[in-house]
């Protein structure tokens, strides 16, 4: 079964454990990398050395095909280990161009890996009975029903019928669909308006793929990848930017990330070069700010004329959100996470094994705890404010996304022990939790 990184969509390599693009640790709870969904049986044992809790890859340095507040960028997970799934609520980064979730219902899983959605307060609004399902996004969302993907309304009513081998968010009026191992976009009335021609990102030897392509349309252009090169087309399927980068991100701010050869620069929406390839990374602008490494492990933060606003320092770095980015000072298990201003200044001292970005006043963050019996440490995640305080108790054990709609998407995991210094997990807990850290909907 092919395996993803949760966070960024790479392809993983089947015995990889942490990903190669934004350094997500990968869960070693089952063979498909993936945590067994809430009421599954326990994974066989799967023995392994000890990993140290590496607070340069927890973090998970921003991640590539982030988009603005709907999640995935914090979030909502749910789990099918059936289908190898994982479908994030919460990836939602705060950059205008990229889609945000119709926030009002948020998806759920039953005790026979059904899918759901349930509205803020944990009332149940369509009854869980999809094989797996999205997010709604303009008024639709893409579900998994016999094997084949379709969209249904906020009352569960079958809009476009299952047909499709997957199904992306709608953007724009547009959605990407896959038939035939090719991409191409549909309207909300289900008709094709581009037809099928793109490439499965990583299908290509050589090529690692780093976002899951086609992606959302954003002002008129999406970022599609053609054999093993990415450019951007408009709502026609012509390429405005001919596919011709290594790698590339989604628009920002009017630039965009774009790799050739071995290096990262920007190009603006004309597909010229606006600041030269120089990074070994780069991510997307937010607040008129980009994080990069200059290719000596340090990351620092430039402006849009390629000019370092924020001299490269820290040893990791987050996107800026809500005037606040998180960065790491130190590597591995002696490194630790804070929070800068947009000036550069520090402004909650670094102390965290791993940190995500604020939403909605909040940030998931993580200390560490060693598991008994071990000289392994595994992160323990809560919510901080902006004073850095927490306002929620670190208590989750496997994954705290962030805040959206007024909720957020926590995971407890269950540790099965076979020997000195051999564990793996499973989820024994999920749900959503509301801003006072108190259950709203849970799988117990």
């Amino acid at each position: 079964m092919a395996r993803f990184c949760i966070q960024c969509g790479a392809a993983l390599a089947p015995d990889e454990r942490f990903c190669g693009e934004c350094g997500k640790a990968v869960a070693p709870h089952t063979p498909s990398g993936l945590p067994v969904a809430p009421g599954a049986p326990d994974p066989p044992p799967q023995r392994m050395e000890p990993t140290p809790f590496n607070s340069s890859v927890i973090a998970r340095p921003m991640p590539d095909s982030r988009r603005r507040q709907k999640v995935l960028r914090g979030g909502l997970v749910v789990l099918i280990p059936l289908l190898g799934i994982l479908l994030v609520w919460g990836y939602q980064m705060q950059q205008k161009q990229y889609q945000v979730s119709d926030a009002e219902l948020f998806a759920i899983i039953d005790p026979n890996n059904k899918i759901g959605y349930i509205d803020n307060t944990g009332k149940i609004i369509i009854t869980p009975q999809f094989d797996a399902a999205d997010l709604f996004y303009e008024g639709l969302a893409a579900v998994h029903v016999d094997g084949q993907w379709g969209y249904i309304d906020q009352s569960g009513k079958i809009i476009i019928n299952p047909q499709f081998d997957r199904g992306g968010e709608f953007s724009e009026g547009l959605a990407a669909v896959r038939t035939a191992n090719h991409w191409g976009y549909i309207d909300t009335s289900g008709r094709i308006a581009i037809k099928p021609q793109f490439d499965d990102p990583g299908s290509t030897p050589g090529i690692k793929a780093r976002l899951r392509l086609p992606i959302s349309f954003s002002k008129g252009r999406a970022l599609t990848q053609s054999g093993n090169k990415m450019g951007f087309i408009d709502k026609s399927g012509r390429y405005v930017i001919n596919p011709q980068f290594d790698s590339a991100l989604p628009f920002s701010e009017g630039l965009a990330a774009v790799k050739i050869g071995d290096r990262w620069g920007y190009i603006d929406d004309s597909g010229k070069i606006a600041i030269n390839p120089q990074f070994t990374h780069a991510y997307e602008f937010a607040g008129g700010l980009a994080a990069v490494n200059n290719g000596r492990g340090q990351w620092g933060y430039i402006d849009k004329t390629g000019k370092f606003a924020i001299e490269p320092q820290f040893d990791a770095a987050r996107w800026f959100s809500a005037g606040l980015a998180a960065v790491a000072i130190g590597v591995g298990i002696e490194g630790k996470w804070g929070y800068i201003n947009s000036a550069g200044k520090i402004v909650i001292h670094p102390q965290f094994h791993a940190a995500e970005e604020f939403s909605e006043g909040l940030a998931a963050t993580a200390i560490a705890q060693s598991r008994p019996g071990t000289s392994t440490q595994t992160p323990l995640w809560g919510y901080i404010g902006k004073s850095g305080t927490y306002v929620i108790n670190p208590q989750f054990t496997m994954e705290a996304f962030r805040f959206s709609g007024g909720l957020a998407s926590v995971s407890m995991a269950k540790f099965h022990h076979y020997g000195p210094g051999s564990y793996s997990a499973s989820t024994e807990r999920w749900g959503y939790i509301d801003k006072h850290g108190k259950y709203v909907w849970t799988t117990q």
